[in-house]
């Protein structure tokens, strides 16, 4: 039992320290909301990295493509309308590495005046990331 709460106490403590690491920012408009994409520490270590120079990148963008909007189904069921955008970029790790990862973004069917989105940030594992909104 002790061995137990020993355990417990250490992977609590552990997971106040673990750092949540900011991979992207959003800021949408008209209403200027804020979305935050963010990862844990410990995750980022599991990501296959790519250096851009290999051949082959481990997730095609389709695969991206796929693995988002999969994601934004289970979100928002039938709000999903077309693909607004999908990009392959890094991002700045804090120790200066770099992170490649594909933002993809889908129109809300939800609004009619054609200016609300749905983000989604996917990892090179197959992972998406939703965004949460900045308070």
């Amino acid at each position: 039992m002790r061995t137990l709460l020993f355990l417990f106490c250490v992977t609590f403590i552990g997971s106040l320290y673990s750092a949540d690491i900011l991979l992207q920012t959003v800021t949408t408009h008209p209403g200027k909301t804020v979305l935050e994409f963010l990862i844990g520490e410990e995750r980022i270590k599991k990501i296959p990295q790519w250096d851009g120079l290999a051949e082959m990148v481990p997730l095609s963008m389709t695969e991206a493509m796929v693995a988002a909007r999969k994601t934004a189904e289970k979100e928002h069921t039938t709000h999903v309308g077309l693909l607004k955008n999908a990009s392959f970029r890094t991002r700045v790790l804090p120790d200066g590495s770099l992170m490649w990862a594909y933002s993809i973004t889908f129109k809300d069917k939800r609004d009619e005046e054609a200016s609300k989105y749905l983000y989604y940030l996917v990892l090179l594992d197959g992972s998406v990331i939703s965004p949460i909104t900045k308070k």
